[in-house]
Order: C-alpha cells, then structure tokens, then sequence
C-alpha cells in the first residue's frame, strides 16, 4: 500500500523551508554595535513639533546612521542603518545629536504660469521663493540642525531610551 500522505507533507515543508529562507532580510554587518529601543520626543513648550528630523552622531560608531522622523506626537522611533541593514534603536553611547524642519512656504503660482514664464522671470520666481523660505518662522531653531552648533547629547543605554527636546529652552 502507498503512503499518499508523505508526498504532500515533505512538499509542504520544503517549501516552508524556501519560504523562510527567501524572507530573511538584510543581515547586520560583523562588527556593527548592538542598538537598543530609543524614542525622541520633540516639542514647543509641550506642543508637539511633526515633521522634525532627528540624527545621532557617534564618535565611537562613525559609520551608524541613526535617524529618526517626528509623528503627530511630536514622537521618533530611532532607526540605524548599517549598510544594508536597517533595524529599530539606537547603538549604546554618547550621541550628538541634531534636529531640523524646514519652514514650508506655499507657491500660489500656478504650474501653467511657471511654465510659460521666461528664463528671467523662472529666476526671479525663484530669487522670490528663496527669500519667502529664509524669511519664514522656523519651530525648529536652525543652530539645532548643526552638528558643530547643537549643544544636545544623548547617553543611549540598554534601557530607558525615551527622550524629550524642549526646542523653546534654545531659542
């Protein structure tokens, strides 16, 4: 008597198999650190900032980007990325770190109007839409954005990672 039940059950697993092997995602590169789970929280007096960007900068990892993007809560999950690894936190030690949003500034000029302008007047739009930009309010003081200005350090340990920057306290 054959065993019509074997043929199915080995087919099952061997495709499992490939199906768990073809998921494996980018493998975090030898010698990369640990991280460790790490919110920011940005704020204005206690108003959530959305759309700030926040980088750490390692002295002893110079090669982890870590990086996170505010929600609605003025809240970043920090994700770091080695090579092709990507994965949520922030490795252990001392962190620079840096927030920036840029101010938006609406053009009510209509893409047919961009399109038939000139070449002068395409420059001038732009000299225009510049100083618009550079003249806008900022929620994120511009110092804060520079490695070389910001005065905010981070000390990321293997617990407790959730921190809060009050960007009125630079203003």
């Amino acid at each position: 008597m054959k065993n019509h039940f074997a043929f199915p059950v080995v087919v099952f697993f061997v495709a499992l198999s490939l199906l768990i092997g073809c998921n494996r995602g980018p493998v975090k590169p030898a010698g990369s650190p640990p991280i460790f789970p790490c919110t920011v929280t940005v704020v204005n007096g206690g108003t959530p900032i959305q759309g700030a960007v926040i980088s750490f900068i390692y002295a002893e990892h110079p090669t982890a980007a870590t990086t996170g993007f505010t929600d609605a809560r003025g809240i970043a999950e920090m994700r770091s990325v080695f090579g092709s690894f990507v994965g949520a936190g922030a490795p252990l030690g001392k962190a620079k770190v840096t927030v920036t949003k840029q101010p938006v500034v609406h053009d009510t000029t209509t893409q047919e109007a961009r399109d038939n302008m000139s070449e002068s007047e395409a420059r001038a739009h732009g000299e225009q839409m510049a100083r618009a930009l550079a003249a806008a309010p900022r929620e994120v003081p511009e110092s804060l954005g520079n490695p070389a200005t910001s005065t905010i350090e981070f000390e990321i340990q293997n617990s407790g990672n959730d921190f809060t920057i009050d960007v009125s306290q630079f203003r």
